[in-house]
Formats: structure tokens, C-alpha cells, sequence
């Protein structure tokens, strides 16, 4: 599962069998609804899925800390310019690649640099490489995915 931001996704990942997982972003970690609503709207928070209620943020982070591998870290790299972010019809996304790694820290205030590094680089973690291979045109209705067999 793509970006969880609730108790209920946690609980689903943590029942699920072996195949089922769940990213989460860094500011899901650290805010909450409130962070960009409350006193009006902060167009610098607004992301999809958007931040929910304060238990549901604490659930997530408690999936984190908790070492199951099953939550891994899922950067939102969404570099919009502010023009973009602060109108009517504002992007999504809350840019946190150049700091992920200080945020997590503090926010979890994971001192064991092991968490941190399970967090961001674990059994699941997509590597995306060069390759020679060439690929179909098409990929027919038929075909598995090799890494499904």
C-alpha cells in the first residue's frame, strides 16, 4: 500500500499475510490535520493523502518504531514552486527529500541509527536499476510478472 494514513491501514498491513505492506511518508509521521488547517489553510501541508486526525498519527508512527518490516519509508517528492502550492486549486505533496533523513530523527527522535536505516532500506525496499533487457511493446493480459512467480 502506497502512503497509509490511518489506524485502520496499519491494522490491515499488520493482519494481512506476508505479501501485504505499507509505505509512509515522513510528514505523515510529523503532522497531523491540524497542521494545515487549523487558523486557516497551509497550502506548504496540504498532501494526498491528506494528514488525518492525531490517533491516526500515532498509530503510524507506532508501526514504524515498532520494527516490522512490513512499513518502510515512502518519500512524497513533490517539489512544486510556490506559486503552485499558495492558489486556488494548490498541488499536493509536501517536498521532503532533501531532509527525510533529520526529520525522521527528530520527529521519532530515533537515536538507534538502525531504525532509522531499517526504516529507509529494508527486505522490501524497490531499487531501480539499468537494464539491457528489452521489454514487450505490449505486456498481454496473460503474462505474469516475473516477480509474482
Amino acid at each position: 500500500m502506497e502512503h497509509i494514513t490511518t489506524k485502520d491501514a496499519v491494522d490491515y498491513v499488520i493482519q494481512g499475510g506476508p505479501n501485504i505492506a505499507a509505505t509512509v511518508t515522513t510528514h505523515h509521521l510529523i503532522i497531523n490535520r491540524n497542521a494545515y488547517l487549523a487558523g486557516g489553510i497551509r497550502p506548504h501541508y496540504y498532501c494526498l493523502p491528506v494528514a488525518k486526525r492525531e490517533t491516526h498519527r500515532m498509530a503510524l508512527r507506532s508501526a514504524v518504531c515498532s520494527g516490522n518490516e512490513k512499513f518502510f519509508l515512502g518519500t512524497d517528492s513533490a517539489p512544486h514552486l510556490d506559486g503552485a502550492k499558495e492558489n486556488a486549486c494548490g498541488c499536493a505533496g509536501i517536498y521532503t527529500s532533501v531532509n527525510t533523513l533529520s526529520c525522521l530523527r527528530m520527529s521519532l527522535r530515533m537515536r538507534m541509527h538502525w531504525k532509522v536505516r531499517r526504516l529507509c532500506v529494508g527486505s522490501r525496499t524497490i531499487f531501480l536499476q539499468v537494464t539491457r533487457q528489452q521489454w514487450p511493446a505490449e505486456i498481454q493480459k496473460t503474462q505474469r510478472a516475473s516477480f509474482l512467480s
